[in-house]
Order: structure tokens, then C-alpha cells, then sequence
């Protein structure tokens, strides 16, 4: 999605924005495993570590 997405542009800004994400839907586990459903079917997500 749009995180994985500026992920791809700047691992730093990627990171960031992967943390608050996943702090801000940490409430929601659906929502939590859906993103990292998603990070983990796309290729860049071996850049988050």
C-alpha cells in the first residue's frame, strides 16, 4: 500500500511511517495482521527488517 509504496522511496521515511502505522491500528488486530499480510506478500518488505 502507500506505506510499502514510500517504503520503496526512503527505507528511513518507510520505517517511520511503518511504526506510527502500526502504533495507530495496534487497537485493531484485524487491521494489524492485514498490514503485515501485505508487507510480507511484497518484495519490499525485506528492506523493513
Amino acid at each position: 500500500m502507500g506505506v510499502v509504496y514510500v517504503t520503496s522511496q526512503n527505507r528511513k521515511a518507510g520505517k517511520t511511517m511503518v511504526s506510527m502505522a502500526l502504533a495507530c491500528i495496534a487497537s485493531d488486530e484485524q487491521s494489524s495482521v492485514s498490514l503485515l499480510r501485505i508487507g510480507v506478500n511484497d518484495p519490499t518488505s525485506g528492506d523493513l527488517e
